[in-house]
């Protein structure tokens, strides 16, 4: 931690866990303000920070007793929640894809009826997208639109970046969904 005491002119010590700003008031001087920073995020409230399965049970998709046996095989597994489900025979793929992109605020790849640029497929190795259940559509924008099954994976969008040096548009995909890698 930063001797406080030592302060130059015109510095302000504040204490752990405050962050300096400044706010210009009408004299053109600037007045210091503190904002808190705390350890713990501020709940939003909205769809996207809710956890997937109490959207689908909001939504009367699932019961409560299939979370729980859901639940507990996660724990179990290590699965991804909603394939759980689907297993388990709880819920459609194409209802839940449908509520994961509503969730995630992420288009769906209409993989069976999408003509793939094989050239821009080309750019991620094979192996990588099949490890990683990805597949690289189209431009859109200026952007890689990947088509991939868990679209909020920034560890692997950054990693896509990385591989094809542009910036990555993700597409929610079946994970089950038939697509090949040219």
């Amino acid at each position: 931690m930063r001797d406080i005491r030592v302060l130059n002119s015109g510095q302000t010590a504040y204490p752990d866990g405050q962050i300096p700003i400044t706010k210009e008031t009408g004299s053109g001087q600037h007045e210091a303000v503190a904002v808190e920073a705390t350890d713990t995020p501020r709940p939003m409230g909205s769809a996207a920070d809710q956890r997937l399965g109490q959207i689908l049970l909001a939504e009367g998709l699932i019961t409560d007793d299939q979370l729980l046996r859901a639940l507990d095989a996660q724990r179990a597994t290590r699965a991804p929640l909603g394939a759980i489900l689907v297993n388990q025979g709880a819920i459609q793929e194409n209802h839940l894809t449908i509520v994961l992109s509503a969730h995630l605020d992420t288009p769906i790849a209409d993989l069976k009826h999408l003509v793939v640029d094989v050239d821009l497929a080309r750019l991620v190795p094979e192996d990588f997208a099949r490890r990683n259940l990805v597949l690289p559509l189209r431009r859109d924008n200026g952007h890689l639109a990947v088509a991939m099954s868990d679209p909020s994976n920034v560890s692997l969008l950054n990693d896509l970046r990385l591989i094809t040096g542009m910036p990555v548009a993700p597409y929610l995909g079946h994970p089950h969904q038939p697509h090949s890698h040219p």
